[in-house]
């Protein structure tokens, strides 16, 4: 008897032309001083204009960076890293404390880790660099390491 297999259509959640990473692991600084691991779906499909973008990834780390507006930029730093801030200015950030709080362990770990000395506010997530076809994978074992070093050193208190 010959068996068939049907594997029917794709999740609904997962369209069919869907490349890159299964997940993306990312770090969050809140600014209570935390350091938090997360884990978003990775896939990316065609943009309007051609390119991947990975909308759930993209969605995650917006909606924990600025909840508000949804409004985030990206800042190099080095070993393969990229740090997504909420995209408002110190004054703005100043006058509504209570939505984009000071975040001075992100101060401390961006500028280690290569970022220009800067005051970021709000949650500061940590993503691995985009590829040559623009796509974000997860933070490797490496960075990991380099995140939670820059960490610790940001939380050291000062002598």
């Amino acid at each position: 008897m010959h068996a068939s297999h049907d594997c029917g259509a794709p999740p609904a959640h997962r369209p069919p032309h869907a490349v890159g990473p299964e997940q993306v692991s990312y770090a969050l600084i809140t600014p209570a001083g935390g350091l938090l691991v997360r884990v978003a779906e990775g896939r990316a499909v065609p943009d309007d204009w051609g390119g991947l973008y990975q909308e759930a990834l993209w969605a995650a780390v917006a909606a924990a960076v600025d909840p508000y507006r949804g409004l985030v930029n990206g800042v190099g730093l080095g070993h393969g890293l990229r740090a997504k801030v909420a995209d408002v200015s110190p004054a703005a950030a100043a006058s509504v404390p209570d939505l984009y709080p000071p975040n001075p362990v992100s101060w401390a770990m961006l500028t280690t880790l290569g970022a220009p000395a800067d005051r970021w506010h709000g949650t500061v997530a940590i993503t691995a660099d985009e590829d040559d076809d623009g796509l974000t994978g997860p933070l490797g074992e490496r960075q990991l390491r380099l995140i939670e070093h820059a960490y610790r050193d940001a939380r050291r208190p000062l002598r």
